[in-house]
């Protein structure tokens, strides 16, 4: 997954960029945390979100492991629908040029505006 590829040690204290962790809940091993990416466009076509347990140590076997994830897509307003989920990752292919909202529901305070084009 592409947030193993930038994750640190300390990034389990505090978030990186688009990345928001959240306080471990009780079914997350000690010393791991919940790391989601921020909605993101890619190759200007699709958008995608990412969600996976972090530990400190990357030997935990449960370093990495996938979290559920579900996209949400608004045209404005407070009306959200799902367009896509998974296990780890969530790819929506997006069409037209118009600004869109788009949040990761597990983490729907973060609002990320994209047009695809």
């Amino acid at each position: 997954m592409k947030i193993r590829a930038i994750l640190v040690t300390s990034a389990l204290a505090v978030g990186l960029g688009g990345f928001a962790l959240a306080e471990p809940a009780s079914a997350v091993p000690p010393a791991c945390g919940l790391t989601y990416m921020t909605p993101v466009l890619v190759a200007s076509q699709f958008v995608e979100v990412s969600g996976e347990i972090a530990c400190e140590d990357p030997n935990n076997p449960n370093d990495g492991r996938p979290l559920g994830v579900t996209l949400q897509q608004s045209s404005g307003g407070n009306l959200w629908k799902t367009v896509a989920t998974g296990s780890g990752d969530a790819l929506y292919r997006c069409s037209g040029t118009t600004l869109r909202n788009y949040r990761l529901r597990e983490r729907s305070g973060t609002v990320a505006r994209l047009a695809c084009g």
